[in-house]
């Protein structure tokens, strides 16, 4: 499998080793980093929606030690601070590039397993993305004077009408594809489910400091930003959550209304409808706060209740597709990427790719040949796994299809090395299922075979005279 030159840890080796001085390596690798995210890449972000997504240990083996090193060597918050700055160029309209969401999860699953802190970092990056979101409707800023005449309330408003941009669109998205890449390691390691994460930002109340819903005009944002990508969702178990997961404003009941009014009145007829007094007339204006309030409410409530109607018409459709193909519901979302960099490894091919490339790096400083520590050490103490699993990849794995020359090379020394070692039964038994001479001096004969005639024990001669004394007593 041949990937591109800078997705290898050998570049980071090379620029550690360097006579570089230290912030010369580190504007190295901050530029490696960029050219990694920025890598040019097939379909938008909403299509993100229906791939797949690999955890890290799916990854690619050369791949899993680049972000490793790029994680421990820049730190996790210098990595989230470059990614925060691409994600906002891009998709602010000032950038010509768009990311590669493929490497962007890859960098997301890498600092979530393999530094300390990395969790916290990447969900301070979500919560950085959905802050430029919302803030404006937290203040109150971007509604402006519709809120307070009720004009995006009712239904007589334009139907046109988005309390959003396009660019707030893609932000939003791109918290949901990283907070789902989080969540889909192990919950043993980040501590952290989706359901947990989407009750803590969007369900808990407006005074708790960790939620994003202060508002409810932030429901009707987020109920507008779902519907939106409703369309492109492919997991149901993921949609399930976010359907039954109820805001907390909408759990809020109506305040009192003492006077009945249509909804789609207007607060012009609504104050020459209440009732007036010379005498008080505080009891007029509560009443007017009070209709225009429970108008308010309820068309929050509304939007949230259309986007689960719908959302239950996309869920039923999801299901039905996993009823239909078991195969294709299994691995849900419905798409995987189609690079070969992007598909599951074959079980044992990370082993076998490190005695590759160890053996071509004997070949490389014309050292004597010796075989990989991990090929001697999974013959003493992992034979089995040798023989069934590691030899067959060897021999037959499909990823041999895809090796570079060099490695090609080092695969054919390393079966003559295996068998000048002494060891061409392991080879022979992936060939032929018939038993095989044990050659002599190898480290599987040396050991002695216990055979089942070894096992009877022979009586002996005390045992014979203990049993002739018992009969004379």
């Amino acid at each position: 499998m041949e990937l591109s030159s800078y997705i290898s840890h050998t570049s980071v080796y090379e620029l550690l080793c360097s006579t570089n001085t230290y912030p010369t390596i580190l504007r190295h690798l901050r530029d490696l980093l960029d050219e990694f995210v920025l890598s040019p890449s097939q379909g938008t972000i909403y299509e993100q929606f229906k791939i797949r997504r690999l955890s890290f240990a799916e990854l690619h083996f050369e791949i899993q030690q680049f972000l490793t090193l790029l994680a421990v060597v820049l730190e996790p918050e210098s990595i989230v601070d470059c990614l925060s700055i691409h994600l906002f160029s891009v998709y602010s309209g000032s950038s010509e590039r768009d990311v590669n969401w493929f490497n962007v999860s890859s960098l997301i699953s890498s600092l979530a397993i393999s530094v300390k802190g990395g969790v916290l970092a990447v969900k301070n990056l979500i919560c950085r993305l959905l802050d430029a979101v919302f803030s404006k409707q937290a203040t109150g800023e971007d509604l402006g004077d519709a809120l307070i005449q009720c004009e995006f309330f009712q239904e007589t408003s334009d139907a046109n009408t988005t309390p959003f941009s396009s660019q707030e669109l893609k932000l939003f998205a791109s918290a949901i594809l990283i907070a789902r890449q989080l969540c889909s390691e192990d919950i043993r390691i980040t501590g952290l489910s989706y359901a947990q994460w989407w009750s803590e930002l969007f369900c808990s109340a407006s005074t708790d400091r960790s939620g994003l819903i202060r508002s409810r005009a932030s429901i009707v944002l987020l109920s507008s930003l779902l519907l939106e990508l409703l369309p492109w969702e492919s997991d149901p178990r993921l949609l399930q959550i976010q359907l039954f997961s109820q805001p907390f404003h909408c759990l809020l009941r109506k305040l009192p209304v003492k006077t009945k009014i249509a909804q789609n009145a207007i607060p012009d007829e609504v104050k020459g409808s209440a009732p007036t007094s010379s005498l008080d007339p505080v009891p007029d204006t509560h009443s007017e706060l009070d209709v225009l309030d429970a108008i308010y409410v309820d068309s929050c409530n509304r939007c949230w209740r259309d986007y689960v109607e719908i959302g239950r018409g996309r869920l039923a459709e999801l299901r039905d597709i996993k009823d239909m193909d078991p195969v294709l519901g299994a691995h849900n979302p419905v798409i995987v990427h189609s690079t070969e960099s992007c598909l599951i490894k074959t079980p044992g091919w990370d082993d076998v790719f490190m005695w590759l490339t160890e053996v071509a790096k004997q070949m490389h400083d014309n050292r004597p040949f010796r075989l990989p520590h991990g090929l001697t050490e999974a013959n003493l103490f992992q034979p089995r796994r040798l023989r069934e699993v590691l030899i067959p990849v060897l021999l037959h794995a499909s990823e041999l299809s895809g090796l570079p020359a060099e490695l090609s090379n080092a695969r054919s020394r390393l079966i003559l090395g295996i068998k000048q070692a002494g060891l061409s039964h392991l080879l022979l038994s992936e060939t032929s299922k018939k038993p095989v001479q044990l050659p002599v001096g190898s480290i599987v004969s040396s050991r002695q075979m216990k055979t089942p005639q070894s096992l009877i024990k022979c009586p002996s001669r005390d045992a014979h005279r203990t049993k002739q004394s018992r009969k004379r007593c």
